[in-house]
């Protein structure tokens, strides 16, 4: 079964680029993807204030530690909001999530 979502090129193209270290950390690049979009699409006024809803998702956490070990995000006020990377804005893109599990979160959200 596949799903798609309507992301943005940087995300695709960065988490493209560390898909070895997604891998290394045990993690899945439709998941990563997913969560990224997530945190982007709650943006307003170049920060992301985490959603109280986030706290139940699957693993989040540890997809926000790998976020900031790659300066996707970093952290600004306390360890819940966030500023985005430029790079990761900008045209969207429709990807097609091939994961079980990620086209479950992605339906949850």
């Amino acid at each position: 079964m596949k799903s798609e979502i309507r992301t943005t090129v940087g995300i695709v193209t960065t988490l493209d680029y560390l898909t070895e270290e997604i891998d290394k950390n045990h993690l899945y690049k439709d998941i990563a993807i997913i969560y990224l979009d997530f945190l982007l699409s709650n943006e307003i006024n170049d920060r992301v204030k985490r959603p109280f809803y986030s706290f139940k998702l699957k693993y989040f956490d540890k997809y926000i530690r790998f976020f900031k070990s790659y300066n996707l995000i970093r952290s600004i006020v306390n360890a819940n909001t966030f500023l985005i990377n430029d790079e990761l804005k900008g045209h969207t893109t429709i990807y097609q999530l091939s994961d079980p599990e990620a086209i479950e979160i992605h339906n949850s959200i």
